[in-house]
């Protein structure tokens, strides 16, 4: 006997109540526009409920963002609260004349919410009890409020590190970095996990924890299964044919410091001056860069206009179809960041097209990518080896030679696949606290 629409939704209601619950507390989640991170814990809480954790998000109000979107909302289950706390930036809302007080943007520029999003955690955890609280960096105001809830609640709490919150020469100044170190100590003292990116990283915080094996956990960054769900709508759409300009897109945020187009405009710009690269059939275009009139000004400076294009960043699904249509992508990593591994990275596996990757072969991304089978890596900062590099790429490019994975092994690397990582482990925690 079929059962009816009522004892189905009842069914469903036990299966909610036996989950287990976890708080998660993400600075940059949807609808903020240009954050790869948004999407990693955007995909967590997406795919949890699906290993059994259900998902209450406590982060803040859109206003905090400098852009939003919110294409990608109702992707999330519909039993999936997400909570919004009070912040502001104190760049933008409490500067006067481009000057804002040291102490408004300690320890980051969002601790205004560090309040607000304390008080509205207590709340939210004494209506749902979790059993989990989960808080994610590169915001260390994200985990101040993990901690400080973990203090006043006794839940158990895990500590993720995107990148890491102190490396050598970093933060500059010297209050910032006291204030990371101690923030840092008191999170080995107090998370059950900590938990890393990428293996470099895994091995540096190891070593400062001090905690012993299996303290910190590995789980990768990954590609969003939404990416490869437009690259079947819309393959059917694309001509066969390759177009007499071909275009090699890079999607993202790039930093003066840390990710900087410069030595790769010196190296197109030669190549220009020897009649190797022309607009007529190439073009390398840059997505949401950050910073796209300075950079129009420097090619121009360099005399390759013509060649080289900044596009302000668009919403997350323009963003995918730009990439779809796109005949190479361009992933760049600098020396600075040898511990991190760009997101971006996985999402170019899932699309299976040719990677131009300029990255330094001894970090974690020229690893991986080599390690993948994709090519060589290129270190970013070296504009002669990166000139002969694309010479052979382009060459490759146009007689249809890629390396791309197969789809048996980028499912290995889509965010839903890390979900399933994150909720093992938080089932392993859960069973130790338990058990003492």
């Amino acid at each position: 006997m079929q059962a009816s629409v009522g004892d189905k939704e009842k069914e469903r209601k036990i299966e909610l109540s036996e989950r287990r619950r976890v708080l998660l507390i993400p600075f940059h989640f949807p609808p903020i526009q240009g954050s790869t991170g948004a999407s990693r814990s955007f995909e967590f809480a997406r795919w949890l409920p699906e290993y059994g954790w259900s998902v209450t998000v406590l982060s803040v109000r859109p206003r905090a963002y400098p852009k939003t979107s919110d294409d990608i909302d109702h992707l999330l289950p519909p039993e999936t609260k997400v909570i919004r706390a009070f912040a502001l930036d104190a760049k933008r809302h409490l500067s006067l004349a481009g000057r804002y007080l040291r102490w408004t943007a300690l320890p980051d520029r969002w601790s205004s919410w560090i309040i607000s999003g304390v008080i509205k955690g207590i709340c939210q955890i004494r209506r749902d009890r979790p059993d989990m609280i989960y808080s994610t960096y590169p915001t260390p105001s994200s985990h101040m409020i993990g901690l400080m809830l973990h203090k006043l609640t006794g839940v158990p709490w895990i500590a993720e590190f995107r990148d890491p919150m102190v490396e050598e020469g970093y933060p500059e100044d010297g209050v910032e970095r006291r204030l990371r170190i101690r923030l840092e100590g008191a999170i080995f003292r107090a998370a059950s996990r900590v938990v890393a990116v990428t293996p470099s990283a895994r091995a540096y915080y190891e070593e400062r924890a001090g905690r012993g094996p299996g303290y910190v956990v590995e789980i990768p960054n990954g590609y969003s299964d939404s990416l490869t769900n437009t690259v079947d709508r819309h393959e059917s759409t694309m001509s066969g044919e390759r177009p007499a300009r071909m275009t090699i897109l890079h999607s993202g945020f790039l930093y003066k410091d840390v990710r900087s187009p410069r030595e790769l405009l010196l190296a197109i710009r030669d190549l220009a001056l020897e009649e190797k690269l022309n607009s007529q059939s190439i073009q390398f275009v840059f997505r949401g860069s950050g910073n796209e009139a300075g950079y129009e000004q420097e090619a121009a400076h360099l005399g390759i206009s013509d060649l080289v294009e900044f596009r302000e960043s668009v919403s997350y699904t323009a963003a995918h179809q730009e990439l779809v249509q796109a005949d190479a992508l361009l992933l760049m990593q600098g020396k600075r960041c040898n511990r991190q591994i760009p997101a971006k990275l996985y999402e170019y596996c899932a699309l299976q097209k040719p990677i131009l990757c300029l990255a330094d072969p001894k970090g974690d991304t020229g690893r991986i990518f080599e390690s993948l089978g994709l090519g060589q890596s290129i270190a970013l900062e070296d504009s002669v080896a990166i000139k002969s590099h694309i010479s052979g790429f382009l060459e490759d490019l146009r007689n249809d030679n890629k390396k791309v994975l197969s789809s048996s092994v980028i499912s290995t690397l889509s965010r839903r696949a890390r979900a399933k990582e994150l909720a093992r482990m938080l089932d392993e925690v859960k069973s130790e606290v338990s058990a003492t």
